[in-house]
């Protein structure tokens, strides 16, 4: 009987006790402490946000080294960690007195700061997120681009050389498969750097140069897919035409050049015996 009137009476307790605890809680709840603890949370946002809009350290005049590269994606990496805490604690935070600022006008206003703060941080980080990666693309690009001469010496030697042979024919269209896979690559690398140029004003020279190279190679990639085994008597007759048309165009621009010498000092000529009859400049009309 003791045992249950004791059951009994916490039973009866109990709510009481839960009540108190809340009205505690309630009583504990003051304005200004939780709009001091927003201010606190917009100040952490406020220099994240000064963080994320300071200028990465790129190297525009030359490519960057993997040491730089890495110590400005983890300077990004940093921003994105930082987001992501605030995020975690801000939003536990607000979900636990969302019931409470809801009633709030001033802390409504608050929170709405924030949030929008938060917003802009986010796409601050995530546009230099996109800067990062766009360097870094047109880094490896203008790495791999000019890392191509030595292949393409050799793929060029093993072209010239098996195509003087009709037994060779096999293996020059292994060289020539090699090498379209090779300038697939080299297009684009190049057409990814390209693209990045044309957010980067900064990288203007450093694209002159990269074209001019990819141009280079081009060219080459072009004498290599040409190669083709021909007859040592076509061969003669090929380089002679070739030496026949380089003949010609040289005939005909040194023609030209005396053409223009020869205009030139008749017009010279003629200006001086105008002068010289005219008195000076002065018209000349004949008389009878």
């Amino acid at each position: 009987m003791r045992l249950a009137a004791c059951v009994l009476v916490m039973w009866l307790l109990c709510p009481l006790a839960s009540l108190a605890q809340t009205i505690d809680a309630d009583a504990y709840i003051a304005p200004y402490e939780v709009e001091a603890r927003v201010l606190q949370f917009q100040e952490e946002l406020n220099e994240l946000y000064i963080r994320s809009n300071q200028r990465l350290d790129f190297d525009y005049d030359a490519p960057m080294s993997a040491g730089l590269m890495q110590s400005i994606s983890e300077s990004i990496d940093s921003m994105e960690d930082s987001l992501h805490s605030f995020s975690t604690r801000w939003n536990t935070y607000q979900q636990g007195l969302q019931t409470y600022i809801a009633t709030d006008e001033v802390l409504l206003d608050r929170v709405s700061e924030v949030q929008k703060l938060e917003q802009l941080v986010s796409q601050s980080i995530e546009g230099l997120r996109q800067q990062f990666n766009q360097m870094s693309a047109f880094n490896s690009a203008e790495v791999f681009v000019f890392g191509q001469d030595s292949a393409y010496s050799s793929l060029y030697r093993q072209a010239m050389s098996l195509s003087l042979s009709s037994k060779l024919q096999a293996q020059l269209e292994k060289v020539k498969a090699a090498e379209q896979l090779l300038f697939a690559n080299v297009q684009k690398n190049y057409d990814e750097a390209k693209q990045t140029a044309e957010n980067f004003v900064q990288l203007e020279g450093r694209m002159e140069k990269l074209e001019s190279k990819y141009v280079e190679l081009k060219v080459v990639s072009g004498k290599i897919q040409q190669a083709v085994y021909k007859p040592f008597i076509q061969r003669i007759k090929d380089e002679l035409m070739v030496t026949a048309a380089v003949v010609v165009v040289m005939m005909f621009a040194n023609m030209l050049i005396t053409r223009l010498k020869a205009a030139k000092k008749t017009a010279d000529q003629m200006k001086k015996m105008k002068n010289m009859v005219g008195g000076g400049g002065q018209e000349y009309y004949p008389t009878i």
